[in-house]
């Protein structure tokens, strides 16, 4: 349960009345009862009772031990509850703060609910022992050390102990467009998010995070922005391609942190705050990069006509990745720079809530000079950046100049971005029209309007909650706007990829929830559906996350790096690599999909894809029923044979023709062998291979498969050859002295096994390991 609807039950229960005037009375707002702070902002603190009211200045007027103002100091330091105000007990029946003073060494942090073990009988539990009754009831509303706590008729109580608790939440179902029949799905939202978020690492672009969730992910494209004298290192790759493109990534970027700000304790209880919080940094650093100066702003790297052209893993790409779509006052482009500055701005609003202020305060200056060139330099990126827009074509800038300034607004508290975003709401003609379609790279508007929502964000909130009251419930009751079994189904839009399209607008329910607790349970239902629909509880009985179920989930999604081979794209049958947590394209509208690698129209992933579904999941971790689901992580061993047959020999020259076989699921590999003392390495000699390097003093030649040899797979064999002189006639050709796999950029596996075979075939010598 999250903090903010404990500390509305909390100031239900206990509010004093305050009957004197108070500020907010200028303003047209009523004076609080109680002192329970809801948002600050310029003009005060505000509370909510049945409406918006001013909290009065007696609440802060008289310094105590404590920090609350409404309650009493406890006399003891036994922490009862703990929220974002501080730490609580409860004494002589009712709560109290606990003091300054206290050096409290256990706070309770987690909003996970987490089932109790069900022992025999129990007449009495451990609450009692505490000064609180038994829980009549088995729903568990919140988790500390002492055990699982319920609140019944305005107390808190506990659980029983022998209580069958369930962290799932058995709703009545608003729709039976989806039944639900034993088909083999998961309701770990937790592992899921875990999963969603490390597909950000397999897309990860530059120097590899130094503890890596993903074991086949290395250093890429460290020579971005060298074209141009810059470093324009990192960010992500946009899908199952390596192009850098700002507008889809900074949609992505902002996605994520605005899951991040408003379901912080979601993340917190998952364990994956830190996570989060480094793959959004990733994104915002490199967004910083690219506006090296204050008027000059870079919206991508790679071209995408060429990069397609090569079927290859990021580690190994060679083809040219210019900097281009130069963006200055020349050339501006209102639609990625306003989304870059609203990724920035939100990140600069989840550092600041995790604690790195340093980071907050470089993301939100950059977010407002670029926002400012935005507003400045009004044109859509298509004029500017052709081949940038023949990928991402952006209809309109006008959503993204009032989805900047409102995410501008709400990381700085600068009152002129919120009159931006609220006046050009109107004059940009978005007030009032009818949606069409969930919030995506190209159309922010949905997004605004729930983002607007929330209480006390600016003056004109409650415009806003309107239409996205409007929003929910016509998506939730226009039961065409599905597939035949249920899945969100946008006409405009879920042709292409309806999966991403179905879970950012699911996405926006959560927000909802989360901003306004609506107490009819359609909406919570609604979210849940949808989201087990992905999970696998649909009419192709396969989850739609890679990794999410071993053997029910996508195998041959459309992506270069995990795919692992060369062109062309269909050899190996089977992607090498687990994309962790990939939100497959999806379904057509009559719920029929086919995992083929070759349909980038269903099967392919992208960051921007994942935007939703990993908002979906940190929103219903509270709800996690754990499953026992396991996807193998080990990097798996080389078992790499060398096997070197004699093709021809002639006095002291000799020439090998080798075989490489290896179980290590890679096509790229490196052959790394010290040739016995007094052989040499004829130069230009190598054949299907490329000589990386050859030391004469030391013997070590070092070379390459070359990738139009095809991909090397697991148990296939990569034949080479190469020609050498200087054996000894009286021993004859030896082996080598050892021999090293490499992959990629230098990480070895020595397990090698060595076996030299004659003209005939007949085995000369083995060596089985270095």
């Amino acid at each position: 349960m999250r903090n903010s609807i404990v500390i509305s039950i909390i100031g239900t229960l206990f509010s004093k009345v305050l009957s004197e005037q108070c500020w907010s009375k200028e303003l047209g707002f009523e004076c609080c009862k109680s002192c329970v702070t809801q948002y600050t902002d310029e003009d005060g603190q505000w509370g909510y009772e049945d409406d918006w009211c001013g909290i009065p200045e007696s609440c802060n007027s008289s310094k105590k031990e404590c920090f609350t103002s409404e309650y009493p100091c406890c006399s003891e330091c036994k922490v009862i509850y703990t929220d974002e105000e501080g730490d609580w007990g409860y004494e002589n029946n009712e709560w109290c703060g606990i003091k300054d003073t206290c050096k409290v060494a256990t706070k309770t942090t987690s909003t996970k609910v987490i089932a109790s073990p069900t022992p025999t009988n129990e007449p009495t539990c451990w609450a009692e022992k505490l000064g609180y009754k038994c829980c009549n009831e088995c729903t568990v509303t919140y988790n500390d050390e002492n055990g699982d706590w319920g609140f019944e008729n305005g107390e808190w109580c506990g659980i029983l102990r022998t209580c069958s608790v369930s962290s799932d939440i058995n709703l009545e179902k608003p729709y039976e467009a989806i039944p639900d029949p034993e088909k083999i799905h998961t309701r770990d939202y937790a592992r899921i998010l875990n999963l969603n978020l490390r597909f950000y690492e397999c897309n990860w672009s530059g120097k590899a995070p130094e503890h890596k969730q993903v074991y086949w992910r290395y250093d890429s494209a460290l020579e971005d922005g060298a074209d141009v004298g810059l470093d324009l290192t990192g960010g992500y790759y946009d899908a199952g391609d390596h192009v850098k493109f700002n507008l889809p990534m900074s949609y992505a970027m902002t996605m994520l942190a605005w899951g991040g700000i408003d379901l912080y304790d979601n993340y917190v209880a998952a364990g994956q705050i830190d996570y989060l919080v480094q793959i959004v940094n990733h994104g915002a650093d490199y967004f910083v990069k690219c506006h090296p100066e204050k008027e000059v702003i870079y919206a991508q790297v790679g071209l995408g006509d060429v990069d397609h052209c090569f079927w290859v893993p990021p580690e190994l790409m060679e083809m040219e990745r210019p900097a281009v779509c130069k963006l200055t006052p020349e050339n501006g482009a209102s639609d990625v720079t306003a989304q870059m500055a609203a990724a920035l701005a939100s990140a600069s609003i989840l550092n600041k809530k995790y604690g790195n202020e340093e980071k907050a305060e470089l993301y939100l200056k950059h977010a407002i000079e670029i926002y400012d060139f935005a507003d400045k330099y009004r044109d859509v990126y298509g004029n500017p950046c052709p081949e940038g827009a023949s990928f991402y074509p952006s209809a309109s800038y006008k959503d993204e100049l009032v989805w900047g300034a409102a995410w501008v607004y709400r990381a700085s508290g600068d009152e002129k971005y919120y009159e931006k975003a609220d006046s050009y709401y109107d004059s940009l003609g978005l007030s009032g029209r009818v949606l069409i379609g969930p919030i995506s790279w190209d159309d922010a508007s949905s997004g605004i309007i729930f983002l607007m929502s929330k209480p006390g964000f600016g003056s004109n909130w409650k415009r806003y909650l309107g239409e996205a009251q409007t929003y929910v419930d016509q998506y939730l009751n226009d039961k065409s706007a599905r597939t035949d079994a249920g899945m969100l189904w946008y006409s405009a839009v879920s042709g292409w990829g309806s999966a991403r399209h179905a879970m950012a607008g699911t996405f926006l329910y959560c927000i909802f929830n989360t901003y306004h607790n609506p107490t009819d349970p359609k909406y919570f239902n609604f979210i849940q559906q949808q989201a087990d629909y992905i999970l696998g509880n649909n009419p192709f009985d396969r989850s739609l996350v890679v990794g999410s179920i071993p053997g029910h989930d996508p195998l041959n999604v459309h992506h270069r790096g995990s795919h692992g081979g060369y062109s062309p794209i269909s050899p190996p049958e089977h992607n090498m690599y687990t994309l962790y947590g990939a939100l497959a394209g999806g379904p057509l509208q009559d719920d029929t999909w086919d995992d083929d690698r070759n349909n980038y129209i269903t099967n392919e992933v992208s960051c921007d894809y994942n935007a939703g579904v990993t908002g979906v999941m940190a929103y219903l971790t509270p709800w996690t029923v754990p499953d026992n689901f396991q996807v193998d992580e080990s990097e798996p061993e080389a078992d790499a044979h060398l096997i070197l047959n004699i093709e021809k020999s002639w006095a002291d020259v000799y020439r090998i023709i080798a075989e490489v076989e290896t179980k290590l699921p890679t096509p790229a590999w490196e052959i790394e062998i010290a040739l016995p003392k007094g052989h040499v390495f004829d130069d230009y000699s190598a054949t299907n291979c490329d000589v990386v390097s050859y030391d004469e003093a030391s013997g070590i030649l070092r070379f390459k498969n070359t990738p139009w040899n095809g991909p090397l797979t697991a148990n296939l064999t990569q034949s080479f050859g190469y020609q050498c002189h200087g054996v000894n006639e009286e021993e004859g050709i030896v082996l080598p002295d050892h021999a090293r796999l490499y992959y990629p950029k230098n990480k070895s596996y020595k397990n090698m096994r060595l076996t030299l075979l004659s003209e005939e075939g007949e085995i000369l010598e083995t060596k089985d390991r270095e």
